[in-house]
């Protein structure tokens, strides 16, 4: 679907917000799904309000969140709800039409969704405001946000680094006991793709296990798996994370040489030379091998 016939499709749903865009703007916003509908707030029936939201959170957009104020002006922290737009291999979901209503510790939500080919799916749920919130190792993420980071909800350090998850940019992979070549070369052809871009969200598959690493990715949520287990989440259909994805593969290195081959993919394919100098694994070389 282009970006002009979303645009003409879905032009009376824009929010306000998004009316002053560009088109170009708006068109990414279409195709990557984020028509979502604006916050809506309702009463608690004990004097303060809830407020429900889409929001994006880790890597995913349109997460139903919720959020509660004992005055209608103070709020407190959002929770994700287990309900979204949702998300597969025919595109992200848009939503609109969003309502939704307390009865006492629960609240029940409707909504709206729709595809990009123009699929109508009336969504409806009841949120447990007990259960949104419930953290059965206390790491200060709650059950259902494990789920999302693919992280242990009944160990409060998935990855036996020392960090509660909720405090872990990198919860799936710690630092490497001793350090190796492969370790060095993954993080040097990171840094040099990546260059000063960060996201808040990545994901980076490494070959094999021995290869993860935490890469140090300041004021990234980082998550790292191994070929193999990107590729259990490819037959899932979880595209939100593939598509934060680059993949480190078919790492090469010539001990005798002093020299070095990885290939790079997310977006393009790149083959990263390095060479051993004074001990260091330096990139000497950055190939270019495709463009998706």
């Amino acid at each position: 679907m282009s970006e002009q016939a979303l645009l003409k499709h879905f032009k009376d749903r824009i929010p306000p917000s998004l009316r002053e865009k560009e088109e170009s703007d708006l068109g990414q916003w279409l195709t990557q799904g984020a028509l979502l509908e604006r916050p809506v707030e309702f009463d608690d029936g004990r004097g303060g309000k809830w407020r429900l939201a889409p929001e994006a959170l880790h890597g995913r957009i349109g997460l139903l969140c919720l959020a509660h104020s004992p005055d209608g002006e103070e709020w407190g922290r959002s929770y994700y709800t287990g309900l979204s737009a949702g998300y597969g291999k025919r595109g992200q979901l848009l939503m609109f039409n969003l309502k939704g209503q307390a009865e006492g510790d629960r609240i029940r939500v409707n909504y709206s969704a729709e595809t990009v080919d123009f699929r109508e799916v009336p969504r409806q749920g009841v949120i447990n405001v007990h259960a949104i919130k419930k953290d059965t190792d206390d790491d200060g993420l709650p059950d259902l946000e494990e789920e999302l980071l693919f992280t242990d909800p009944d160990n409060a350090d998935t990855d036996g680094d020392g960090v509660p998850d909720g405090a872990d940019m990198c919860p799936l992979a710690g630092a490497p006991e001793e350090s190796n070549d492969v370790h060095a070369i993954c993080r040097a052809a990171i840094a040099r793709i990546l260059g000063n871009s960060r996201a808040d969200f990545l994901v980076i598959s490494v070959p094999d296990e021995a290869a993860k690493q935490d890469f140090g990715l300041s004021g990234t949520r980082l998550l790292v798996f191994t070929d193999s287990e990107l590729n259990t989440l490819w037959e899932a259909g979880d595209l939100p994370v593939l598509r934060r994805a680059v993949r480190l593969s078919e790492v090469f290195i010539d001990s005798a040489a002093g020299e070095a081959r990885v290939t790079v993919s997310g977006g393009c394919g790149s083959g990263v030379i390095l060479r051993k100098i004074e001990g260091t694994w330096r990139i000497v070389e950055v190939r270019i091998l495709w463009i998706s």
